[in-house]
């Protein structure tokens, strides 16, 4: 946990979640992960570590997912008729009232937060007896299915995938890291061997991680 680093390093640390367990363990010296060392760590240095609650930052990554999610259900169409993705959402970002930095159709979203972050939200909702409305659950399934979209994408140049060599370039969740986590190329690389493909990749960071 990077917080409890930083406490080792002799700084104040505000630890944020969105989980009320996560932080009610925090702040009782206990680690809400398993981690060698990291319980000892939080017990050293409990008097420089606090967690609080907030949901400000679960909100802003789900609607921030609900744009890449969105953006992929477009792109799904536009794919179906001949239409250029990018050029569509150049188009939608001329409009002042539409921040397109996110409407951008890809294999999906990964790392540590987006997807967790989501999932929390939807489960927070449902554990206070709130019925989450399906636009949030429709974000993950939207994000599960893409990177087997892309699959499909290619099934359809290459309609049998068994013994193709197929190259995956790039496999942590985004580039310059070596964290993997909820990367797309772990679906992809799944079903690509599912298929009977021959799957070689490259990272520049993650080659390790990823084995």
């Amino acid at each position: 946990m990077t917080g409890a680093g930083f406490a080792e390093l002799g700084y104040d640390v505000i630890l944020v979640d969105i989980d009320e367990n996560k932080v009610n363990l925090l702040n009782l010296a206990q680690s809400p992960i398993f981690e060698p060392g990291l319980e000892e760590i939080i017990k050293k240095n409990k008097e420089r570590l606090h967690a609080t609650l907030d949901f400000r930052a679960a909100i802003e990554c789900s609607d921030l997912s609900f744009k890449i999610s969105f953006a992929n259900e477009v792109g799904n169409i536009c794919k179906r008729v001949g239409i250029d993705t990018y050029e569509v959402f150049k188009g939608v970002g001329l409009d002042h009232r539409i921040n397109q930095s996110f409407f951008r159709a890809c294999i999906g979203f990964g790392g540590s937060c987006f997807p967790k972050d989501v999932i929390a939200l939807i489960a927070k909702a449902e554990a206070l007896g709130v019925s989450p409305k399906k636009i949030l659950k429709a974000v993950v399934s939207t994000n599960n299915e893409q990177p087997l979209n892309l699959i499909e994408l290619l099934k359809k140049h290459i309609p049998d995938l068994k013994g193709r060599t197929i190259w995956v370039l790039g496999l942590a969740f985004k580039p310059d890291t070596d964290d993997i986590r909820e990367s797309r190329a772990i679906p992809i690389v799944a079903r690509l061997i599912e298929e009977g493909a021959t799957v070689k990749a490259y990272d520049p960071k993650a080659m390790g991680t990823f084995k």
